[in-house]
């Protein structure tokens, strides 16, 4: 069978040259180039004896939209409506007559090659004309159909109408129900367009589709009451933020990589990766803190820079894992993610000489058990690693448990808060799983359960799946401190921009007007993601990604917080703080500076005034208006940032009211806002 194309030179199926009738041999055809383009883009070429199709009168029906009706008026119909009903009805019927419309085809091809006079290659067969537009099949459809005639509404014009009868009941309604409401009936099948055949035919055809389903115009998404939502799948969410923090070269993202891998969240072939290449730099030990240690300079240098973050699963708890820097050159960065954390895990050394240099003289050890117990962590584990270097030592063990109990509760930790676990980060010894006295009979003489002596201890995971969960603010107004920013997100645009952080308090959902502060600009909640899953909405105490539509990025900083438009969060300069001072090289004197911390914000502020000190138990003053602070006390101030920093009353927001004092790497104080002055 010849091959048809059309004059930009697309192949095109062979029936629509059928369709398309006068044919004439190019060696005759005369016509100007504006001529034929005049007969429309729709004329064939027939390539094997390149002769040139011209439309016949089924052809400028088919594609100009006009024809006769019954009383002999013209009438304009919808071309796509025509083409797509003939081109329906044309595969029907010769799917059905198959071998009469091949030889029907083939008599008429030949004709046209064999002729050297105009041709008309459907008016003059009668058979292949009924054939392709008869109603039905078989030796019935050899008969000439009737005209149709369109003095009725065509599909097109029953679609309008359909559709706006549906806006208009849509538009009609005042209120939507809280009830699911009933589906509205589909619309009816449109009525075919008949280009032939019976009156009686009760075939119906529509553009492309048996029946054509209206879709009323979109309504605002049903609003979600968020906090019923939490109450009754509170168990499915209940996500605790651990932060793990210690000394540098404790061996943290060593320990919870290991973790990660030993519950299956590090598949086989990442970790054989991950061991190649350690090996090719002369780091194989640190195969399994590449799992959180990401970037090239963190595996090169074989520190953690930056809050590393993940997520893992126990029997009881789901965990968002925040992997914080040990060296003290990135403080601030471990300040950020303890201010997101619900429990902790500290790791010391247990190596010769590793636990003294991180707790003895200024070891990060003992700074960052102060700081997240600052923050607000109250519950606590401490893995004792490496201790597989020093013989699996009972003696070593108490040693440092002895100290660490004493120093702990000195700081405000409870005795029953605090658990130890002896492990090994680099081997997986009493990590995911309790040891036996085969694996490791060292350990297993002497660490055994409490409850059972004659059982072995419990491993690192159990302890942290006993973690109590704290109560969620899910009812206050909305607060989201921003953690990190960048443009794009799950449906970006020009004008949006996806915001990292944990929820303070308070609830969102997708749709949600926010606003940022400071700067006031407003948005909409596009997405939302937990934990790497995207959801419909999030309350307090849940990491996520919010894709905000309507925010300018240029706007945006670390430590904005996003928060509800109808109770935006207080942004000052000047406020009120109860501070517990550590250890401060020079005594704090009216007009010490120092650096603010605040969630993951740090501005330069200055003490500007010391109100009184007093009696941290009691609460009795013991000096107003003292000329200094010393090491110790307790002391209430005045602090002056040099930019607008974003806080609540502690009261208010135990997260979004509690502030530390830095200086010179070293942390001076802690405490918490008592009162937020304007301006």
């Amino acid at each position: 069978m010849p091959v048809l194309k059309n004059f930009a030179g697309r192949q095109l199926p062979a029936l629509k040259s059928v369709a398309l009738g006068s044919c004439v041999d190019r060696t005759e055809a005369k016509q100007p180039e504006r001529r034929r383009a005049a007969l429309g883009a729709e004329s064939l070429v027939l390539s094997s004896t390149t002769l040139y199709a011209g439309p016949s009168p089924l052809a400028s029906f088919i594609l100009s939209g006009l024809g006769s009706d019954s009383k002999g008026h013209v009438r304009e119909v919808s071309r796509g409506t025509v083409v797509a009903a003939l081109e329906r009805d044309i595969r029907g019927v010769l799917e059905a007559n198959k071998g009469e419309g091949d030889a029907k085809m083939k008599s008429t091809v030949l004709l046209a090659k064999n002729s050297s006079k105009p041709t008309n290659c459907i008016a003059g067969d009668v058979s292949f004309l009924s054939l392709l537009v008869g109603k039905g099949g078989g030796k019935e459809s050899k008969k000439a159909g009737k005209p149709f005639a369109f003095d009725t509404p065509s599909p097109d014009d029953k679609v309008l109408a359909a559709q706006s009868r549906a806006v208009g009941s849509v538009a009609a309604a005042a209120v939507p129900s809280p009830k699911p409401s009933k589906p509205k009936p589909k619309a009816k099948g449109v009525a075919r367009l008949k280009v032939g055949g019976d009156d009686n035919d009760d075939q119906a055809v529509s553009s492309g589709a048996e029946s054509a389903e209206i879709t009323p115009a979109v309504t605002p998404k049903r609003r979600i009451d968020v906090v019923a939502e939490y109450s009754v799948h509170q168990k499915n969410r209940e996500t605790l933020n651990l932060v793990v923090v210690g000394h540098v070269d404790a061996g943290k993202s060593t320990l919870m990589g290991h973790v990660l891998y030993a519950l299956g969240q590090v598949n086989e072939r990442t970790m054989k990766k991950f061991e190649r290449d350690a090996e090719k730099i002369g780091k194989g030990s640190f195969a399994f803190a590449w799992v959180l240690d990401e970037t090239d300079e963190e595996r090169s240098r074989g520190v953690t820079m930056d809050i590393a973050t993940s997520a893992f699963s126990t029997q009881h708890r789901k965990f968002t894992l925040l992997d914080a820097p040990g060296h003290r050159d990135f403080v601030p960065n471990m300040i950020s993610g303890a201010s997101r954390a619900d429990v902790a895990i500290l790791v010391v050394d247990a190596s010769t000489g590793g636990f003294e240099s991180g707790f003895d003289g200024n070891g990060q050890t003992r700074e960052h058990a102060i700081l997240i117990r600052s923050l607000g962590v109250r519950q606590l584990v401490v893995a004792v690693n490496k201790l597989d270097v020093v013989e699996w030592s009972e003696t070593r063990y108490l040693e440092i448990t002895n100290r660490l109990v004493d120093f702990l509760t000195g700081c405000g930790y409870v005795k029953e808060d605090v658990r130890f676990a002896p492990v090994s980060g680099l081997k997986g010894v009493n990590l995911a799983h309790r040891i036996t006295a085969d694996g490791t009979p060292e350990l297993a003489s002497w660490y055994h359960d409490k409850d059972s002596a004659s059982e072995p201890g419990p491993c690192l995971v159990e302890l942290i799946d006993t973690f109590a969960m704290p109560e969620r603010p899910v009812s206050k107004p909305f607060r989201l401190a921003v953690t990190d920013f960048f443009k794009g997100g799950t449906f970006s645009s020009a004008n949006s921009v996806s915001v990292t952080g944990r929820i303070s308090q308070g609830n969102v959902q997708i749709g949600e007007h926010v606003v940022m502060v400071p700067g006031g600009e407003r948005g909409v909640v596009k997405a939302i993601d937990v934990d790497f899953v995207t959801e419909e909405w999030a309350v307090a105490g849940d990491s996520v990604v919010l894709m905000i539509q309507g925010l300018d990025i240029q706007h945006i900083s670390v430590g904005s917080v996003v928060c509800t438009p109808e109770r935006p969060i207080q942004c000052t300069t000047r406020f009120e703080a109860q501070l517990v001072v550590f250890d401060p090289p020079v005594p704090i004197t009216n007009g010490f500076p120092g650096l603010l911390h605040m969630q993951s914000l740090n501005v330069p502020a200055v003490v500007s005034r010391i109100i009184e000190t007093f009696d941290q138990r009691s609460g009795e003053v013991l000096k107003r208006r003292p000329r200094h602070i010393r090491k110790g006390a307790t002391a209430r101030v005045e602090i002056v940032a040099e930019t607008p920093v974003c806080l609540e009353l502690f009261k208010d927001s135990k997260e979004l009211g509690r502030i530390m004092l830095r200086k010179n790497g070293e942390t001076i104080a802690a405490g918490i806002v008592t009162a937020i002055y304007g301006g």
